[in-house]
């Protein structure tokens, strides 16, 4: 009985070491918080982690650091799992995903299967699910790099969480979270979208910039939207919260733009002779941001004008927009949800081949564009043009 319990004592010592983190008889006394991570695929069944961890003093293993005060981490192997298992190892140090806020995954991993690769990491609480997800087809460990070369100190926002969070008050983007992104995939249509990043190069040095939408459709990624048909989605799914829009004058051929303050959509569904029909009236409400005609734009013709260059604008934007979802067989638009709640029987008949029936519905748009207020510098100096000319100073 006694050696019985000493075997049970020496069985409970060794099964507590992992809980005491501990990895080849070494306590990892110190820890090391991650803030981004990226998965892409290097070759068949053999996938490779990046992590961005914010650096200490005695961080060790092989890696590459930049101007940030961060690191950057690479391991490859077969699962996320068995990767970061492997990573601790080599860094010496407890590794805490639940700081990290953003995931960038390679297009290749994205059109494969994105359930496997959120499947353990949701479950285990890392990263958070407030966390933002990217997709880019450069490399995701260079795109962690550039995206937090320009940051000065560790104690910085994370640069590619921080885009995400102010980008859809300035610009025309969508920025899901993991949850916002797992709900929209669990919806009846099963469709969901993520913001995609390139690199580009600029006179400053390679730079990271929002570039276009992943589209998902059933756990992979099926196409991608452009910049302008990213704005067209935005606008089709009501998720304006900021941007502009610009044109040209059909009569001065010179720039007109809008800063969008308003926007609301309505979509109105009907199914009749076998065949769904859609229709959307985005209404789009601003104030003028730059008008290079030189117009009086109190002048109400004036404004009527411009109303009617920037809807015709906005109109091709929507067109395009529709045409290239219904060509990837992609329902973005909640086209299927908003059926699925209002009319349940059709839904019931149209689900089994709802991405064919989304492909082949007739779906039309109108736009109407209201000038809220002409600008400040018309406002207050109502005889001078919004465009100032050049003028050439003396060497």
């Amino acid at each position: 009985m006694k050696i019985h319990s000493l075997l049970l004592i020496a069985l409970s010592l060794l099964l507590s070491l992992p809980l005491t983190g501990c990895w080849s008889s070494l306590e990892l006394r110190d820890a090391a918080i991650v803030s981004g991570l990226g998965i892409e695929k290097v070759k068949r069944q053999t996938y490779r982690l990046t992590v961005e961890v914010i650096s200490g003093k005695n961080t060790q293993g092989s890696a590459s650091a930049n101007k940030s005060n961060r690191i950057l981490f690479t391991k490859s192997g077969h699962t996320v799992l068995s990767i970061e298992r492997n990573m601790i190892r080599d860094v010496k140090r407890r590794l805490i995903f639940t700081h990290a806020k953003s995931l960038v995954i390679s297009d290749q991993v994205a059109k494969e299967d994105l359930f496997w690769l959120l499947d353990t990491w949701v479950r285990d609480q890392q990263p958070r699910l407030i966390a933002y997800l990217f997709v880019t087809p450069d490399s995701v460990e260079e795109v962690l790099e550039q995206s937090s070369a320009n940051q000065t100190s560790a104690s910085a926002e994370f640069p590619l969480s921080t885009g995400a969070e102010n980008i859809r008050f300035i610009s025309n983007y969508t920025t899901p979270t993991i949850l916002e992104f797992l709900k929209n995939l669990f919806e009846p249509t099963n469709t969901a979208y993520l913001p995609m990043l390139r690199i580009k190069s600029a006179q400053s040095g390679q730079i990271v910039e929002y570039s276009g939408t992943a589209v998902i459709n059933h756990d992979h990624m099926v196409g991608e939207l452009n910049t302008k048909q990213t704005q067209g989605l935005v606008w089709l799914i009501n998720k304006e919260m900021g941007g502009a829009i610009d044109t040209f004058s059909p009569v001065t051929h010179r720039r007109q733009a809008l800063e969008v303050t308003g926007e609301k959509t309505d979509m109105h569904t009907l199914f009749a002779h076998n065949r769904l029909l859609v229709h959307f009236a985005v209404h789009l409400k601003g104030t003028v941001a730059e008008d290079a005609t030189g117009q009086d734009m109190d002048q109400p013709a004036a404004n009527r004008e411009m109303e009617q260059a920037i809807a015709k604008q906005a109109q091709d934007i929507l067109c395009d927009t529709v045409r290239t979802l219904q060509h990837q067989k992609t329902d973005l638009l909640g086209v299927g949800l908003h059926i699925y709640r209002t009319h349940p029987k059709l839904w019931h008949k149209l689900q089994s081949h709802w991405d064919e029936a989304f492909a082949h519905a007739k779906i039309t748009t109108r736009v109407d564009v209201v000038i809220q207020h002409p600008g400040l510098i018309r406002s207050i100096y109502p005889h001078l043009p919004l465009s100032v000319p050049s003028i050439s100073l003396p060497k």
